[in-house]
């Protein structure tokens, strides 16, 4: 129960990135001018008044609407159960706010990944939520849709080699520290074994 909770939650706050992400970067800080005499003023005044109007038609280009948004998946398999609910809390998540969402799934090919990718790239999307197959094979993806101007958000494994906007994933220290505090509870003695992750990682 827990551990879907956990997921849930994880899943809530990705789509949450996505769906603000495209619609980040418009604001600005802008220091207090200080106080000038009357003529500079004025023509500050004058200056600030076309500035603002330029940063306005600025803003109003670059950002969209919920509605409009475009989020990309490509998800690694859908083999596991845990891949499929997730998949799904992202589709209910995107209806319910009202953006359009495509999820592919690689079955654990990474060229697969790599094509589909450039495909959801090449249709237009705003935000790439990437969970990669292979933590390195995925940095041209990456370059691809930045050039593009596409946010990118790594999804569960940490794509190498190359900058990511985001990077989402579980508290896997907590994980692995409630795992051994569970395995002592139920075996306070004898030998334990330690598995690590997949070798792509």
């Amino acid at each position: 129960m827990k551990k879907d909770l956990l997921k849930r939650l994880a899943a809530i706050s990705v789509v949450s990135v996505l769906a603000l992400s495209s619609l980040a970067g418009c604001a600005t800080d802008e220091p207090e001018e200080k106080k000038e005499t009357a003529t500079e003023e004025a023509a500050a005044d004058e200056s600030g008044e076309a500035a603002a109007e330029e940063s306005g038609e600025e803003a109003a280009a670059e950002t969209k609407a919920v509605e409009d948004i475009y989020v990309g998946v490509s998800m690694g398999t859908m083999k596991q159960e845990r891949w499929v609910r997730e998949a799904e809390m992202f589709e209910d998540y995107a209806k319910e706010n009202g953006f359009k969402i495509s999820i592919q799934s690689a079955n654990d090919d990474v060229s697969l990944q790599v094509s589909q990718c450039e495909n959801l790239i090449n249709d237009g999307i705003d935000v790439l939520l990437l969970q990669p197959l292979d933590a390195a094979a995925v940095t041209p993806i990456i370059d691809e849709a930045h050039e593009a101007g596409i946010k990118v958000i790594s999804y569960d494994r940490f794509a190498m080699n190359c900058d990511v906007d985001y990077y989402v994933t579980f508290d896997s220290y907590k994980v692995g520290v409630c795992e051994a505090e569970f395995i002592v509870e139920q075996a306070p003695k004898g030998n334990y074994i330690w598995l690590k992750g997949g070798p792509e990682d």
